[in-house]
């Protein structure tokens, strides 16, 4: 019986990783300041490769953003970001 169990493992940990995409996943704009936050400095680690949301700083409705030196970064804690982002690296095919 451990040896199923083992072997289902794999299988289970792929099928919670695609619910949790599919229910999380959004294409489009975020849907709340804080969602964004973390959003936009996502986007700026993985495409700008730089903490400043410039970029990006709409994807936070324009609210959830500090300003220091004329550039936008994120009020919020990066630990978010930084977990997803060598998860949004790879899905670009490593090409950013």
């Amino acid at each position: 019986m451990p040896e199923r169990a083992e072997r289902l493992s794999p299988f289970v940990a792929a099928a919670l990783l695609f619910a949790l995409f599919a229910v999380y996943y959004r294409p489009g704009p975020a849907l709340s300041p804080n969602d964004g936050s973390h959003q936009a400095l996502l986007k700026a680690l993985v495409l700008d490769h730089t903490f400043c949301i410039d970029r990006h700083v709409a994807d936070t409705m324009h609210v959830d953003y500090s300003v220091h030196g004329g550039h936008y970064y994120s009020d919020r804690a990066p630990g978010t970001a930084f977990m997803a982002a060598l998860f949004a690296w790879a899905g670009l095919g490593g090409a950013a």
